[in-house]
C-alpha cells in the first residue's frame, strides 16, 4: 500500500485542542482552540477548513489518544473513524505524549494520574520507551532527582511536584502530523488497526456504590 501523502491530525487529549492537515511533507493547515468542555462545538470549524483544502479525502487520519481528557481524546477518535469510514482513510491512533512541540530528541513526560498518584513517559524519537508507569510523589520526586540532566515537561498547568515547577507544554496535531508523515511502510503497519480505537487509560475504572438512601413510604391520603 503507497505511504499517505495528506494525513489530517486531530489533538483533544488537554484543554488546547488542534486539528492539523499535512500535504507531502508539509504543514498546509494549522489550528488550535481552547475548550475546558466543549470541545466537540469547538473542532468542526477548523475541521471543515482542513477537510476543504484535501477535498474532504485524506489519504490517512491521525489522532492522538491520550492520555487526558477522556471526553476530549473519546471526541477526536469519534471524527477520526467517521472521516475515515466515508474517505476511505487510513486511521491511527498515537500517543499524544509522544506528539510534545519540543525540540528535545528524548523527554520524561510526567502528570497528575489521580487518586494521589502520578504518570511517567519517556519518549525518544516520538517513540514511547517502554510504558507508562504510575508513582507516588515522593516516587517521582526521587526519579527526578537521580535523572536531573534529563529533560522534564508536562501537560498539566501549573504543576509543582515536590517543590519543583515542570514546564508545561501541549501535544499539537501539526506535531502529530508531522511525525506520521515520516514514516515508513512497516512504521504505519505497526500503528495501523482494522479495529476500533482506544483512548490510553493510565488506570482501570473507578466506580464509587452510591449510599443507601432513607426513604420513608407513606400510604396515600384517601
Amino acid at each position: 500500500m503507497p505511504l499517505p501523502q495528506t494525513i489530517l491530525a486531530l489533538e483533544l487529549s488537554t484543554a488546547r485542542g488542534s486539528v492539523a492537515l499535512v500535504s507531502d511533507g508539509e504543514i498546509i493547515f494549522s489550528a488550535d482552540f481552547v475548550s475546558h468542555r466543549s470541545h466537540n462545538s469547538m473542532l468542526y470549524g477548523p475541521l471543515r477548513e482542513a477537510l476543504a483544502l484535501c477535498s474532504s479525502r485524506p489519504d490517512a487520519v491521525a489522532v492522538g489518544t491520550g492520555p487526558g481528557s477522556y471526553t476530549g481524546v473519546r471526541i477526536a477518535i469519534a471524527a477520526a473513524q467517521g472521516i475515515g469510514l466515508a474517505a476511505q482513510s487510513r486511521i491511527i491512533g498515537f500517543p499524544s505524549i509522544c506528539a510534545a512541540p519540543t525540540d528535545a530528541t528524548t523527554y520524561n513526560l510526567v502528570g497528575d494520574a489521580r487518586r494521589g498518584g502520578w504518570y511517567h513517559a519517556q519518549v525518544t524519537d516520538s517513540h514511547l520507551v517502554g510504558e507508562v508507569t504510575i508513582h507516588s510523589e515522593d516516587e517521582l520526586a526521587a526519579k527526578m532527582d537521580a535523572r536531573r540532566d534529563e529533560t522534564w515537561i508536562t501537560f498539566d498547568e501549573n504543576l509543582n511536584l515536590a517543590g519543583t515547577t515542570i514546564p508545561a507544554v501541549c501535544p499539537t496535531a501539526s506535531k502529530l502530523a508531522e511525525v506520521a508523515s515520516r514514516w515508513t511502510a512497516s512504521d504505519w503497519d505497526r500503528h495501523e488497526t482494522t479495529e476500533p480505537l482506544q483512548p490510553i487509560y493510565l488506570r482501570e475504572a473507578f466506580i464509587t456504590t452510591p449510599k443507601r438512601s432513607h426513604l420513608v413510604v407513606t400510604e396515600p391520603t384517601p
